[in-house]
C-alpha cells in the first residue's frame, strides 16, 4: 500500500515514523497508519505532527508509539499547529475511495486536493468513483480534480435517467388513472342508459296493461 501516492503532509508524517521505526527494528507503517496521517493532515500541519513524533517515540513503550494512532491524543491535547478546525474521521467509503483513488494517481498530492479528496468521498459512492477513474484514465489524465469533475458529470447524467424514468412512471399512472376514468364514466353512463330505458318500458307496459284492462271492462 506504501507505494501508493498520499498527500504530501502525510508522506512527511509518515517517513518521520518509518524512520524510527527503521532505527528500533519495529514494524512498518501500514495502511491504518496512513489514514490516520491523512486525518491529522486535514487538520495540523506536517511538521507539528513530525515534531510529536521526535519527542515522543518512545521504543521502550507498551502503547505502540511505532502506530500513527499513538500521537492523535498528544496532538488533540497540545492543539497547535493548527490549519483547518474542522476534523475528518474517515469513514468506510472514505477509506476505500482513498484507496481507489491513491492507487490510480501517479504522484503525491497537496493539501487542496486532500481537501477535495474529502468532498468526494463524502459526495460519491465507490462505484461513481470506479468509473469516473476509467474516464479518466481513457483520456490520460490523472488528478483528484479531474475525477471531481468526471463524478459531477456522471451523477448528473444518473440524476436525469432517475428523473426520465420517474417522469414515464408518472405519465404511464396518469394515463391509466385518466383511461380508468374515462372507463367508469362509460359504464356510469351506459347504466344510467340501461335504466332510463327500463324505465320507459316500464310506463309502456303499465300503459298497455291499463289499455287490456280498460277493453276487457267495456
Amino acid at each position: 500500500m506504501l507505494g501508493s501516492k498520499m498527500s504530501r503532509d502525510a508522506r512527511k508524517m509518515i517517513d518521520e515514523l518509518d524512520s524510527f521505526n527503521v532505527q528500533y527494528g519495529k514494524k512498518e507503517t501500514s495502511l491504518e497508519d496512513v489514514f490516520v496521517a491523512e486525518e491529522l493532515a486535514y487538520s495540523y500541519f506536517a511538521k507539528t505532527i513530525c515534531a510529536h513524533i521526535k519527542r515522543y517515540y518512545n521504543s521502550n513503550s507498551d502503547k505502540n508509539p511505532e502506530s500513527m494512532s499513538f500521537y492523535v491524543k498528544p496532538t488533540k491535547s497540545i492543539n497547535k499547529g493548527r490549519r483547518n478546525k474542522d476534523e475528518w474521521t474517515m469513514t468506510d467509503n472514505d477509506k476505500q475511495i482513498y484507496v481507489t483513488m491513491t492507487k490510480y494517481l501517479i504522484e503525491d498530492f497537496n493539501y487542496d486536493q486532500l481537501k477535495l479528496l474529502r468532498e468526494v468521498s463524502n459526495t460519491y459512492n465507490h462505484d461513481t468513483i470506479i468509473e469516473a477513474i476509467k474516464i479518466s484514465k481513457s483520456e490520460d489524465v490523472y488528478s483528484i480534480p479531474y475525477v471531481h469533475r468526471v463524478a459531477e458529470g456522471i451523477k448528473a447524467r444518473h440524476e436525469i435517467q432517475i428523473h426520465q424514468i420517474q417522469s414515464r412512471r408518472k405519465l404511464f399512472y396518469d394515463t391509466t388513472e385518466q383511461s380508468m376514468a374515462g372507463r367508469r364514466s362509460r359504464i356510469e353512463i351506459a347504466s344510467l342508459m340501461h335504466d332510463w330505458q327500463q324505465s320507459i318500458q316500464n310506463v309502456e307496459l303499465e300503459k298497455k296493461v291499463k289499455r287490456l284492462y280498460k277493453e276487457e271492462k267495456d
